[in-house]
């Protein structure tokens, strides 16, 4: 049954205005990746270098007087935004290569890329951390008569190979099927040309891989026009367990899917129609396979939205999408989804100082990856602002959108007579900071995200004060945590608080001044 939660998230829908001044968790500006003319620079792919902390760039690079001869270049990008060395050729043979995908291997530091070849075969090269060729263009596909395309790429950590997979029409009947080959990262095979699926009565197409490292396991995504499936397959490529139906059934069609693991769960999002325009809903999937929840709509509105591209890192996912607005123009948008779905603001990656309603240059192919180090994500697509398309990019900082979990063990410790020191246990790890509360919801100060103290001063001696506190995001607060009461403590005595008075050889009159709020706390003093 379809929760309250669910419910409300498929049925709103997101107004274009919202999305015309939200660049919140943009860093710096876009940039321009590829410089090299004459151009038409298209489907840009990105990988993360954790070796040399950097991104690699890769693209389809047409040449303006031969439409169908397109080669695939690439572009280093530093972690800070700059452009590292020139442009590099990955692959020129007078033919048309196209919709490059990039994966890199932090143990040999190398990065292995694949594309489709003349429209109809699936070809790699391997290079090294600077792009420079270390095996030449191979095929992937055995070159066996049929069709292949929607070539895709997973690096394997646990033993340092690639996993490559692609839609063929090679099995008969004229259906695209969906195969895989893995490979070492010096381009020897060691599963060559593996039938994952084949369906007779449908075009299995537009697959997404994610790598799931302790399970050893990969999760495979795709669309057969309608819907979306899934289904497990071991490291070794030796076994696949059965589909699971992500998207069945429902109103309109749901195609072109991308996937990302996140802890123990996987998030897919897709284009659907299921409204009457193409939007980008999302749902779950545990790391067993298990459908988790219901879908969500990541982006509802009556915009059109397609080709979502998709990223985890820092406890939450990045979904990236175009869209087209009001004027007919199309742009690029990207929000975080937390690991309870909750949605993050949503920003518009490119061009986001201009308005879309009057902005016309057109962009499109969004593609993310993680900068693992830094918790930066660098988004790119293919860009028309210069009158033909480039490819430009966009730093990104994300968060997890949900409301944090409450502290825990709230108390405190080393009171003076003019200070608390308030503490608590962080449970939570996507706090912006702690809110600390007076009983009536007062704000007495609010810290910075991971703070364990605050030390409360200004307080009036020998006297009670009673706080709680809350985590704090941007998607809201925490359940305030339990109330801790405490007292400031009384000033040591000085010689000034006492005098002494003889009255007789047996009686001596010693005159004390009380400590303030005696009722409170101290109630007197010995003498």
């Amino acid at each position: 049954m379809m929760t309250a939660l669910a419910l409300a998230l498929l049925l709103d829908t997101d107004p274009p205005e919202a999305v015309k001044k939200s660049i919140a968790n943009l860093v710096g500006s876009n940039f321009s990746v590829s410089t090299s003319a004459p151009k038409r620079d298209t489907v840009p792919a990105v990988a993360y270098n954790s070796v040399d902390n950097e991104w690699l760039v890769i693209w389809e690079h047409w040449y303006d007087d031969q439409p169908l001869d397109r080669d695939i270049r690439a572009r280093r990008i530093s972690s800070t935004g700059s452009l590292l060395g020139s442009e590099v050729i990955i692959v020129q043979l007078s033919r048309d290569e196209t919709t490059p995908r990039v994966a890199h291997s932090p143990t040999s530091n190398r990065y292995m890329i694949v594309w489709v070849d003349e429209g109809k075969d699936v070809k790699a090269k391997i290079v090294d951390n600077l792009g420079a060729q270390v095996v030449a263009p191979f095929f992937v596909d055995a070159f066996v008569p049929g069709t292949s395309t929607d070539a895709e790429i997973v690096w394997r950590q646990t033993q340092d190979d690639f996993f490559v997979t692609w839609s063929e029409t090679r099995t008969g009947g004229g259906n695209y099927d969906l195969f895989g080959s893995l490979f070492n990262t010096d381009g020897t095979i060691k599963r060559d040309n593996i039938l994952l699926r084949d369906v007779t009565t449908a075009n299995l197409r537009r697959s997404a891989l994610s790598y799931h490292p302790s399970r050893d396991e990969y999760m495979m995504v795709y669309d057969n026009g309608a819907d979306i499936f899934g289904f497990r397959i071991d490291g070794g490529v030796v076994y696949q367990l059965s589909d699971i139906a992500l998207v069945s059934n429902s109103t309109g069609t749901q195609v072109d899917a991308a996937i990302a693991l996140g802890g123990s769960d996987y998030l897919v999002a897709w284009e659907d129609n299921r409204n009457g325009n193409y939007d980008i809903f999302a749902r779950k999937v545990t790391e067993l396979g298990v459908v988790s929840g219901d879908a969500i709509a990541v982006r509802n509105s009556s915009n059109v939205e397609d080709n979502a591209a998709i990223a985890y890192g820092s406890g939450a996912f990045v979904v990236a999408w175009e869209e087209q607005t009001a004027n007919g123009d199309w742009d690029i948008y990207a929000r975080a989804v937390g690991p309870t779905l909750a949605l993050g603001a949503i920003d518009r990656v490119s061009q986001p100082t201009q308005n879309p309603d009057t902005e016309t240059s057109n962009e499109y192919n969004p593609a993310v990856a993680l900068n693992t180090s830094t918790g930066e994500y660098l988004l790119t697509w293919q860009d028309g602002r210069s009158g033909v398309f480039d490819v430009w990019a966009q730093r990104a900082t994300y968060a997890d959108p949900s409301v944090p979990a409450t502290p825990t063990n709230f108390g405190h410790s080393g009171n003076t007579s003019t200070s608390v020191t308030w503490t608590w246990t962080d449970t939570s790890s996507n706090e912006t900071g702690f809110r600390i509360e007076t009983d009536s919801h007062a704000t007495v100060t609010t810290t910075a995200a991971n703070a364990t103290s605050y030390s409360e001063g200004s307080l009036t001696e020998n006297a009670a004060y009673s706080r709680h506190v809350h985590a704090v995001n941007a998607s809201g607060d925490s359940p305030a945590s339990s109330t801790a009461a405490a007292y400031t403590s009384v000033h040591d005595p000085t010689i000034s608080a006492f005098s002494l008075t003889v009255v007789s050889s047996t009686q001596i009159n010693v005159p004390v001044t009380a400590p303030p709020n005696s009722p409170l706390g101290s109630t007197g003093v010995a003498v």
